[in-house]
């Protein structure tokens, strides 16, 4: 008789962008209700800092670990741009 130990699976999801740069500083606070980034560029852009604090929360609710990274690519006009990845893991 076979038998599969489905104890150890997990699902990892990744999902990555291109925009203005997030310091590794911000990085410790971006799931914090209202953060908005320094960046000149998001600085132009509206919007109330509720997406990641939320996304965090029905991950929280969920048992899903989040995490995000950000790694700096270039400068376009005096602003600096990078990859920005959001980690979720299900176990």
């Amino acid at each position: 008789e076979n038998k599969i130990d489905n104890s150890n699976k997990k699902l990892e999801v990744t999902i990555s962008s291109i925009g203005p740069y997030i310091e590794e500083e911000e990085l410790k606070q971006i799931t914090q209700r209202g953060f908005r980034s320094k960046s000149p560029k998001v600085r132009t852009i509206s919007g109330q800092g509720l997406g990641l604090y939320i996304a965090e929360n029905i991950c929280l609710f969920h048992e899903i670990q989040i995490s995000f990274s950000s790694r700096y690519q270039l400068d376009i006009d005096n602003i600096k741009y990078g990859v920005f990845t959001a980690t979720l893991n299900f176990k």
